[in-house]
């Protein structure tokens, strides 16, 4: 081959490999694009948001922001976290009133937050049992929506309206996560037996932790993540309280899949993906067949094992279906889209 087919092939070959190169960094931006967007994907479809209609309701947050449990008087923070639930409801339904509803819980429950990143409350619920861990925790289940929120909106066109009022939050955000970061061991001590709340504690530090661009609150969301898989089973149950517990299984296994969608560590999502995989096998088999949740033997809810303020801890039919449709879209698991149905319709007839 002369001189000049040489210099030819050459050319002809390292253009080859760019095209190659460009076409991976293509790819590679578009299987981002399309992880980060899949939960707005999954709520957006038609079942999805069938059951996010029939479960979220505006009356949920009233015209000042304040959750149920809050209108008549403000008692605590983790109530606002419906804020998540009804901004993915607006977004379902394209709906900008529901929207602003979730936006305002957000803003009332920074409202109540003090000058050192904890959150008010109300002195009832002290003489009705609640301990400072209690609502420390509060504050964490709360940031976890606020975080979910403000992900979810960023995705959608109502990112357009909204986004720049959620930025004014950040200072808040921030504040909030110092004060959950110096009470870190006594968040990890008050999940030592209910892994659900170790993922509520993930998903503050994950969540908000991308919102502030900050990978050290990240990679702490990570090690909550880590303690929780190690609390599961080989049968997949994870051990609340020491044993089962069929409505918290579902907790586990619905914020597991919120954590799989917004993380970008390849090892953790492998190891949650095998949890996911053996946590719902075992999950499905309490579903009776009429959609009742199977209760015997569950160690925190059913039977009023557990009460909170008075009040006996009963299976949380809402996120028992939306657990099952959370995996139906992620894994194409029909038989789960159908079991998400018959839960919240049984859930339904009992109300």
């Amino acid at each position: 081959m002369s001189i000049k087919g040489k210099i030819i092939f050459l050319i002809i070959i390292v253009g080859i490999i760019l095209l190659i190169l460009v076409g991976n960094i293509i790819n590679s931006h578009k299987k981002e694009v399309l992880e980060k967007s899949s939960e707005i994907e999954l709520i957006k479809s038609n079942e999805f948001r069938k059951l996010l209609d029939l479960i979220v309701t505006s009356e949920m947050i009233d015209a000042s922001g304040a959750s149920t449990r809050n209108q008549d008087k403000y008692l605590e923070v983790s109530s606002q976290r419906i804020a998540s639930k009804m901004i993915a409801r607006g977004i379902a339904d394209n709906n900008n009133d529901l929207i602003e509803k979730g936006i305002k819980a957000i803003e009332y429950g920074f409202e109540h937050q003090n000058t050192d990143g904890s959150f008010q409350y109300d002195s009832s619920l002290i003489q009705m049992g609640a301990t400072q861990a209690d609502l420390l925790e509060a504050g964490s289940f709360f940031l976890d929506s606020v975080g979910h929120s403000y992900l979810l909106i960023e995705q959608t066109n109502f990112a357009i309206k909204y986004k720049s009022r959620l930025d004014l939050l950040k200072p808040k955000i921030l504040l909030s996560l110092k004060w959950l970061e110096s009470n870190k061991e006594e968040l990890f001590n008050k999940a030592e037996d209910a892994p659900n709340r170790l993922i509520f504690d993930a998903l503050s530090f994950k969540l908000n932790g991308i919102i502030l661009k900050d990978k050290d609150y990240q990679n702490i969301g990570d090690e909550f993540i880590k303690e929780n898989l190690k609390m599961q089973r080989n049968e997949g149950v994870f051990l609340e309280h020491g044993g089962h517990d069929s409505s918290y299984q579902a907790v586990n296994l619905m914020k597991l899949q919120i954590y799989r969608m917004y993380s970008d560590n390849q090892d953790l999502i492998k190891q949650i993906d095998s949890a996911l995989i053996k946590g719902m096998v075992w999950e499905k088999t309490r579903i009776k067949e009429n959609g009742e949740i199977d209760v015997t033997g569950n160690t925190r809810t059913g039977n009023c094992q557990e009460q909170v303020y008075e009040k006996c801890k009963e299976v949380n039919y809402q996120e028992v279906a939306l657990s099952l449709m959370y995996y139906a879209g992620l894994y194409e698991d029909k038989e789960a889209e159908k079991l998400a149905e018959k839960v919240i319709n049984y859930a339904l007839t009992q109300s």
